[in-house]
């Protein structure tokens, strides 16, 4: 029972992450960033820790856990930092390790978080605007472009280190459990 409430405390805390971070966005006038994968991720862990949805919480926590690196290299690039973003991307892998305690990791998460990270892509593609390259779904990443002068061959290495990334870890989780 204590660690059932512990769980819907902690489903809410991500899903509140979202929401928090999500006003900021539309607050600031870019409400299209609401919907990068580490973002929809924090709110999937939350959803699938709320729902016991192990398929939910496994997409998000894989989805964070690729983007998590990516964020932080952007924020020490780019120097941009937003509070909320820490809330929605550290908080939210943290959710979403714990929840493995109550959920176990499917098998073949890796394949439903790179299915749903391609069709994340697309619909980026059909709702954004092209300079906000939400998901990466425009354009080469801004210093990227001298290594990688095709948008079709960095597509094809994102999705290479995402299914990559996804199977390591989904092995590592499932093994842990």
């Amino acid at each position: 029972m204590k660690q059932k409430k512990f769980r819907i405390t902690a489903a809410w805390l991500a899903v509140l992450f979202y929401l928090i971070h999500a006003g900021v966005l539309v607050y600031g006038q870019q409400p299209y960033h609401i919907i990068w994968s580490c973002h929809l991720g924090c709110l999937l862990v939350g959803v699938g820790l709320l729902v016991s949805q192990p398929w939910l919480l496994s997409v998000g926590f894989l989805w964070l856990a690729m983007g998590v690196p990516l964020w932080i290299l952007n924020v020490l690039t780019s120097h941009e930092f937003m509070l909320t973003s820490t809330f929605s991307h550290i908080g939210g892998l943290v959710i979403a390790i714990y929840g493995f305690r109550c959920l176990k990791m499917p098998r073949f998460s890796w394949a439903a978080a790179t299915a749903g990270l391609i069709l994340l892509g697309m619909f980026s593609r059909l709702v954004t605007p092209e300079h906000a390259n939400v998901n990466l779904s425009f354009a080469v990443w801004n210093g990227w472009e001298e290594a990688f002068p095709s948008y079709f061959w960095y597509v094809v290495m994102l999705l290479a280190v995402a299914v990559t990334s996804f199977r390591v870890l989904e092995f590592i989780v499932r093994r842990r459990q």
